[in-house]
């Protein structure tokens, strides 16, 4: 929580933490902790984790708010989307 209020402070930074701590959830916080969003692109090197991060998303922003770009499949979101560069 402390990183994320630092980074929702300052504006900037790099968030850096090891395999298994969370990393989709605390950048799912993170956004949803910045007010002048409109628009994310969240983006996976991955299919993998590009429907992990969806996944997530749903939980925190709606199904119908988020959209995926990647594996065969173009569908923006409302709010976010989801992208890899894995075809």
């Amino acid at each position: 929580k402390s990183m994320v209020e630092t980074f929702v402070k300052t504006g900037s930074g790099v968030l850096k933490a090891p395999t298994g701590v969370g990393k989709t959830g605390l950048g799912m916080y993170l956004i949803a902790s910045i007010d002048e969003l409109e628009n994310v692109l969240w983006l996976s090197h991955t299919k993998d984790l590009m429907y992990n991060a969806g996944e997530e998303a749903e939980k925190w922003f709606g199904k119908h708010n988020v959209g995926y770009c990647g594996d065969g499949k173009l569908q923006l979101g409302k709010f976010f989307t989801t992208a890899t560069r894995a075809i």
